[in-house]
């Protein structure tokens, strides 16, 4: 295994890891934060000609210098529920 696909691996397991961290963090209230999440990140997206990982990336790393851990997560878990939804 190279240690791009290595890095890569780690990365999408931290992020469904941050997906279930919403999930139990939101409760009920999960499917409408991230919708609301989700919407913010494809406009963002959109309007700088980038990815939706690319949008949350950047959020996330102000969120996490400015605010706390818990809204870069929150982001990041938007992304993943955006690229593969919970059933």
């Amino acid at each position: 295994m190279t240690q791009h696909t290595e890095r890569t691996i780690k990365l999408a397991a931290r992020l469904y890891e941050a997906r279930d961290t919403a999930k139990t963090l939101l409760g009920d209230r999960f499917k409408e934060k991230m919708a609301v999440g989700i919407q913010n990140l494809e406009a963002l997206a959109k309007e700088h000609n980038i990815t939706v990982l690319e949008a949350a990336m950047r959020t996330a790393k102000v969120f996490n210098a400015e605010y706390n851990g818990r809204g870069a997560l929150l982001v990041m878990a938007a992304a993943v529920e955006q690229m593969e939804p919970t059933p």
